[in-house]
C-alpha cells in the first residue's frame, strides 16, 4: 500500500440510525474518494474507511465538526488508526446485532419539507400519498420492534416494497435510501373511513370525506404517528361541547391543530420564540396566549388565556388541514385519564359511544406515545408533557449505572431505563388510576428494557408504599430502592445539569409521601441525591377529606383559615361562605376537630387551591390543578395597586377584622418587577417552618376592602417567590451553598417560575431549572434513576442525616 494511505475505524454513538447517517457517510467517503464501510451495530455505527491521508483526515474532521444529517445527533465519536486494509470501494454493510453497547433511537418526526413538496406536487408518483416519508422524517419510535433499526424489526415488516421504492431503498444517492416506513400508493400503507358501529364506508376518497365530516360538526377519531387523535372543528361550538361530554373533559383545555404558520398567527400572539418551537421538527403543542379576537369556540380553552397550538406532523394531518375550518381540535383519543388509542380493534372498543367516525390505516403502531407539550418560559422551553417527537432520546448522566428501571410516579407516571451513561426517560405515561394506564405502564417497561437489550440488576421506586408503580417494583424478584419523591423532584433538575456538588433543592408540587409519614409538597434540601436533608418547609395545615380535597379545593381554603383564625372568620362577607354555606363548612370544621381523614399537608399546590377558593375563583376543580391554573390567570390584570413598600417577611399581620397590618395605596400602577407581596412569618429551628397565618390575614382583609382579585393573586403569587429567597438566603447563610435548584409541578406557573428565577439570580444565586424533562411529575423517574447513581458515586452513605457541610 501507499505510504500516504491513512485507515481510520470509527465508532459513533448517538442517534444514528433511521435518520441517514449511513447514505450521509456513503456520501461523504465518496466526495472525498475513501474507500471502506459503513455499518449499523448494537453499538452504534462503525465506519472503516482508508485512502488518501489528507482525505481521510478532512472525512474525519467533518464528522468532529458536526456535517452530520439534520436529525442525528452525536453522543460520542471514538477513533483509531489502523494498517491500510486495501480496500477497493465503499460499502454500507447490513446492520448486525452484537451483545454489550447500546445505541439510541430516534423519536419520531414531522415530515420534512422535500416530502411536504413532494406530497403537493401533482407530477410526483407519492402526490398526496397520506404516508409518504424519506430517511429525514416519519416514524421512528413508534414503530420500532427491536434494534437494529431495519424494516425487518420494525411494524413496516409487513408491507413489501414494489420495484419503485425497493430501487430508491437501496440506492446510497437516494434520500430513501434505507428509509424503513419507505413505501406508496402501490406497496404501502392505506386509510379507510369507518362509521361509528365500525362497518367500513365505500368511499374512493376517504380523507375527502373526512374533511366534509369535519366541516358538518362531526368527531372523528383520526390514526396518527402515536395513537389516534379525536378531531372536531374548532370554531363549532357545538361539536365540541359534545366532544367533552362524551369524553368526560368538561373543561381541560383542548389542544387544537393549525394548517401554518399564517394562520397560528390569527389565532395566537406569536413571536420569533415561539414561532421557533411550533415549526421545530419535534412539533409540540405550544402554549401561546390567546388573541382577544381569536375565531375559534370558547369552549376549546375555558377560564384560560393559553391556547395549546401545534402544527400539522404528517402528510395525513397536511391533508386533512386542507377542510374549511381554521383549526382542528385535535385531542388524544381517549377516556379522560385513560391511555391513548393505538390500535384499531381497540380504538373501536374504547371509542364506542365517543366518535362517529374513524379514520384509520393499516400501519400498526407499536409503541403509543401522545403529543408532547412545552410552554416558553424567559425564551427557553419549559416541557409540560415529554412524548411524541422526544423519547425516547436519553438524558446523559455524569456516572455509569448499572442497569436500572425507575418506576416514577403515581400521577404523570414516565418509567426510566438507567443503562451505562443514559438515562432513557419513556414517554408520557398518565396517572396509574386506571388499568388501562396500568398495561401500558407494564408495556413502556417491558419495550425499554427489550429495545435496549436491557438486564434490571435493580429497581427504584417512589416511598409511597400505596402507588402501583411502587407496589409492582417491590413484587419484582430483584433489589429495590425507594426514593422520596420531592428528593426525586430535586434530583431529576440536577441530573440534567450534571450536578453532584451539594444545593439548596426547592421542591413545590401538590402532594407526596414525606419521610415523616405526612403529605410534603413545599420543600427545602440541602445536600445531594441520596443525601438530602430536609431544612425547610410550609406550614402544615389539614387536608380534610385526604385527596378528596385535592378535587373540592374549597376543603383547603377552609382548612387554613380554621387552623390560623378559627370559626371567625364566619363572620366576613366571603363569597366562600355565600357559595359553600356555612352549614359544609362547619361540618369541615367538625372533621378537624375529631381527625377524621384529615392528614397533614404542607403542599404548595394545597395551598394555591386555598388562595384560589378564597377568592371565589374554583372551589370544585374539573380536572387536576385547575384552581392554581386559574389563579395564575388572573395575572394577566395591568392597572393594580401596591403596598408602600416592601413588607418584612418577619411582620406580624394583626387578627382577621382587625386595622390591616400595612397601608395601601388605591390606583397605582405596579410594575412587574415590582416585589410587593403580603406579610408572612419564618419560624426558626433547625428546620425551618414558614407560618402563612399573615398572609391569610392580609387576603382577607383585602378581600373585605373589596380590592381587585387580580392584585391580590399577583401579591400572593410575590409572597411565594419572596419565601422561596428567603428561605434560600437564610440557608446559604447557614450553610454556605450558592446552587439553587428548581423543581415541582408548581414550576409549570410562568409567572412564579420566572419571578423566582430571577428573585435567586438577583440575590447571587446560580439557579439551575429543568430543560429536557418536566418539572411535574414526569420528571420523577429520571430522579430516581440519577438518586442511585449518585448513590453508587459517593460514599455510600444512607442516612440523609449524616450530611456534613
Amino acid at each position: 500500500m501507499n505510504k500516504q494511505t491513512t485507515r481510520y475505524e470509527i465508532i459513533i454513538n448517538g442517534i444514528v440510525q433511521g435518520v441517514g447517517f449511513r447514505p450521509h457517510i456513503y456520501r461523504l467517503a465518496s466526495f472525498y474518494n475513501l474507500h471502506g464501510y459503513v455499518i449499523n451495530t448494537t453499538k452504534g455505527v462503525l465506519i472503516d474507511i482508508e485512502g488518501k491521508s489528507d482525505s481521510a483526515d478532512s472525512f474525519l474532521k467533518q464528522l468532529q465538526e458536526g456535517n452530520i444529517p439534520p436529525l442525528s445527533k452525536i453522543i460520542s465519536l471514538t477513533y483509531s488508526r489502523k494498517e491500510p486494509y486495501g480496500y477497493s470501494s465503499f460499502k454500507i454493510l447490513e446492520s448486525v446485532k452484537e451483545e454489550g453497547d447500546i445505541t439510541l433511537v430516534s423519536p419520531d418526526i414531522s415530515i420534512c419539507s422535500d416530502c411536504l413538496r413532494e406530497l403537493c406536487n401533482p407530477s410526483d408518483r407519492r402526490y398526496q400519498y397520506p404516508f409518504i416519508n424519506c430517511t429525514n422524517c416519519g416514524p421512528r419510535y413508534s414503530i420500532i420492534q427491536q434494534l437494529p433499526y431495519d424494516r425487518k424489526n420494525t411494524t413496516m415488516h409487513d408491507f413489501v416494497m414494489c420495484p419503485d421504492c425497493s430501487s430508491e431503498y437501496t440506492d446510497p444517492l437516494d434520500r430513501r435510501f434505507h428509509a424503513q416506513p419507505d413505501a406508496c400508493f402501490k406497496c404501502g400503507p392505506h386509510v379507510k373511513l369507518l362509521d361509528s358501529s365500525g362497518k367500513v364506508l365505500e368511499t374512493k376518497h376517504a380523507i375527502s370525506a373526512v374533511k366534509e365530516l369535519l366541516e358538518a360538526g362531526a368527531i372523528v377519531a383520526i390514526k396518527g404517528l402515536g395513537g389516534f387523535h379525536l378531531a372536531v372543528d374548532a370554531s363549532n361550538n357545538n361539536a365540541i361541547e359534545r366532544l367533552r361530554e362524551k369524553k368526560r373533559r368538561e373543561e381541560k383545555p383542548l389542544a387544537v391543530m393549525v394548517k401554518d404558520i399564517e394562520i397560528a398567527e390569527q389565532l395566537c400572539k406569536l413571536n420569533e420564540t415561539n414561532r421557533h418551537f411550533l415549526l421545530m421538527p419535534q412539533r409540540p403543542i405550544v402554549l401561546i396566549e390567546k388573541k382577544d379576537d381569536m375565531p375559534l369556540s370558547p369552549a376549546v380553552a375555558p377560564h384560560n388565556k393559553y391556547l395549546g397550538i401545534f402544527l400539522p406532523y404528517t402528510p395525513l394531518h397536511y391533508l386533512i388541514m386542507e377542510g374549511n375550518y381554521p383549526a382542528l381540535v385535535m385531542t388524544s383519543a381517549n377516556i379522560s385519564e385513560e391511555p391513548i388509542c393505538k390500535d384499531n380493534d381497540e380504538t373501536l372498543r374504547r371509542l364506542d359511544g365517543i366518535a362517529e367516525y374513524y379514520l384509520m390505516h393499516n400501519r400498526k403502531i407499536y409503541q403509543r406515545c401522545d403529543d408532547s407539550v412545552i410552554s416558553i418560559v424567559k425564551e427557553l422551553p419549559l416541557v409540560i408533557r415529554r412524548s411524541r417527537g422526544y423519547a425516547p432520546e436519553p438524558v446523559m448522566l455524569p456516572f455509569r449505572v448499572p442497569d436500572v428501571i425507575a418506576t416514577g410516579a403515581h400521577l404523570k407516571n414516565t418509567v426510566c431505563l438507567g443503562k451505562e451513561d443514559k438515562a432513557f426517560v419513556s414517554q408520557h405515561i398518565g396517572d396509574l388510576e386506571t388499568f388501562e394506564n396500568y398495561k401500558f405502564f407494564l408495556e413502556t417497561i417491558r419495550h425499554l428494557t427489550d429495545v435496549f437489550a436491557a438486564s434490571p440488576e435493580i429497581i427504584v421506586h417512589d416511598m409511597h408504599p400505596g402507588y402501583l408503580s411502587s407496589q409492582w417494583a417491590v413484587e419484582q424478584s430483584l433489589p429495590c430502592m425507594s426514593v422520596q419523591h420531592h428528593e426525586a423532584h430535586v434530583a431529576a433538575c440536577m441530573a440534567e445539569h450534571h450536578l453532584f456538588e451539594n444545593v439548596i433543592g426547592v421542591s413545590f408540587d401538590g402532594t407526596g409521601y414525606g419521610r415523616d409519614s405526612t403529605i410534603w409538597g413545599s420543600e427545602f434540601f440541602i445536600g445531594k441525591p441520596g443525601l438530602f436533608l430536609r431544612a425547610a418547609h410550609l406550614d402544615y395545615a389539614p387536608m380534610p377529606g385526604g385527596e378528596v380535597a385535592a378535587y373540592e379545593p374549597y376543603r383547603m381554603a377552609v382548612a387554613y383559615l380554621y387552623k390560623y383564625f378559627g370559626s371567625d372568620w364566619l363572620q366576613y362577607p366571603l363569597e366562600l361562605i355565600e357559595y359553600i354555606g356555612s352549614k359544609k363548612i362547619r361540618n369541615i370544621f367538625s372533621l378537624i376537630e375529631n381527625r377524621i381523614n384529615c392528614p397533614q399537608t404542607c403542599g404548595c399546590g394545597r395551598l394555591f387551591d386555598a388562595v384560589s377558593s378564597l377568592l371565589g375563583i374554583r372551589y370544585f376543580n374539573k380536572y387536576e390543578g385547575q384552581a392554581p391554573m386559574e389563579l395564575e390567570m388572573l395575572l394577566r390584570h395591568k392597572d393594580i395597586e401596591c403596598r408602600d413598600g416592601p413588607m418584612s417577611p418577619r411582620s406580624k399581620a394583626q387578627i382577621v377584622g382587625a386595622d390591616p397590618c400595612v397601608r395601601h395605596q388605591r390606583h397605582k400602577a405596579l410594575e412587574d418587577n415590582d416585589n410587593s407581596h403580603y406579610a408572612f412569618e419564618i419560624v426558626d429551628g433547625a428546620c425551618l417552618v414558614v407560618s402563612l397565618k399573615s398572609l391569610f390575614a392580609d387576603i382577607i382583609n383585602d378581600i373585605v376592602q373589596k380590592k381587585d382579585k387580580s392584585i391580590i393573586a399577583l401579591l400572593f403569587h410575590n409572597t411565594i417567590v419572596e419565601i422561596i429567597k428567603n428561605i434560600c438566603v437564610c440557608l446559604r447563610t447557614r450553610y454556605g451553598i450558592n446552587n439553587a435548584v428548581l423543581s415541582g409541578g408548581c414550576f409549570q406557573n410562568k409567572y412564579l417560575l420566572s419571578k423566582t428565577v430571577d428573585e435567586l439570580e438577583s440575590a447571587g444565586f446560580m439557579v439551575y431549572c429543568h430543560q429536557q424533562v418536566p418539572p411535574n411529575d414526569g420528571c420523577i423517574s429520571l430522579g430516581q434513576v440519577y438518586t442511585l447513581a449518585c448513590k453508587l458515586a459517593g460514599d455510600g452513605r444512607d442516612n440523609p442525616n449524616s450530611l456534613s457541610l
